[in-house]
């Protein structure tokens, strides 16, 4: 979420628009350390992709806020995986992460879902890491049967969470630092 700040700048012998600029810059990231800087990107998007962020738009009538709707989706995306992913342990956690690591995703998200418990089962039998996680035999049998008793949507969040885990760390590019940029936003 953006903040607006109010900042009060004194006359100083030097000052250019370019270095209040710059000065500017580097008291907002001094400040907002914990905040993602908001960073100017090309996408493609399809026409599935189009129709689905329409709701998400705060523009009435005509034209698209492509960046706002995009923002507003992952919010709401965010929202729904937090409140859907359902109670696992630590080591349940980490049999997944495990499952996971490394790993080629399926384009079909359905499909993707639908091979969850086949993942865990597959790693119990060959990664050690795994079935160190999840224990027993019997226990691994319960946690893969529990998995295929969750919804699509919880599967997915599932799958999201791991995925999640491995693509830790900042996106690297250059953040948009001019205010008329942020406005855009």
């Amino acid at each position: 979420m953006l903040k607006k700040i109010q900042i009060f700048i004194l006359p100083m012998k030097g000052l250019t628009p370019f270095t209040l600029n710059n000065q500017l810059a580097a008291l907002w990231r001094l400040f907002h350390k914990d905040l993602t800087m908001a960073i100017k990107k090309s996408v493609r998007l399809t026409d599935p992709t189009i129709e689905a962020l329409r709701p998400f738009s705060d523009v009435a009538g005509e034209g698209m806020n492509w960046s706002g709707s995009i923002n507003s989706m992952a919010e709401h995306v965010s929202i729904i995986v937090n409140e859907l992913t359902p109670e696992l342990s630590a080591n349940q956690w980490n049999a997944l992460y495990c499952c996971y690591n490394g790993y080629m995703p399926h384009p079909d998200p359905k499909e993707e879902a639908r091979l969850l418990a086949w993942h865990v089962s597959e790693g119990y039998q060959y990664d050690a890491q795994v079935t160190e996680f999840l224990g027993s035999n019997a226990d691994a049998i319960t946690f893969i049967e529990q998995l295929k008793g969750y919804s699509l949507a919880q599967r997915l969040c599932i799958i999201y969470k791991a995925k999640q885990f491995w693509r830790k760390g900042p996106v690297v590019d250059s953040p948009v630092e001019d205010d008329d940029e942020m406005q855009k936003l």
